[in-house]
């Protein structure tokens, strides 16, 4: 589990930082997400509401999160989003985003 935290705690800090190869670190690559989107953000919290894994399914998971931002000249405003996580050779990868509100 402190793997798949870790994840969204980078996806944070990439964004806080505006740093792109960290963002990408993430994900398998840029269709899980649009970095452009995120890296235009003040800034991002993320909360992990729920980790969801299976014992029929070990290498996937899904993670329910809220996300805060803070655009850089509107208001703040958040949404609930599922994150569909694949294991790599390496580590967790996010592989799709669903928001759901």
């Amino acid at each position: 589990m402190d793997e798949i935290k870790k994840i969204f705690k980078n996806r944070d800090k990439a964004v806080n930082t505006h740093n792109l190869d960290l963002f990408v670190s993430t994900q398998i690559d840029n269709h899980a997400s649009v970095p452009d989107s995120f890296l235009s953000l003040k800034s991002m919290r993320t909360e992990i509401l729920h980790i969801h894994s299976e014992k029929e399914k070990p290498l996937r998971t899904v993670v329910l999160v809220k996300e805060n931002y803070i655009p850089k000249d509107n208001a703040p405003y958040s949404f609930l989003a599922a994150y569909q996580l694949v294991k790599t050779t390496s580590d967790w990868k996010i592989y799709r985003l669903t928001y759901i509100y």
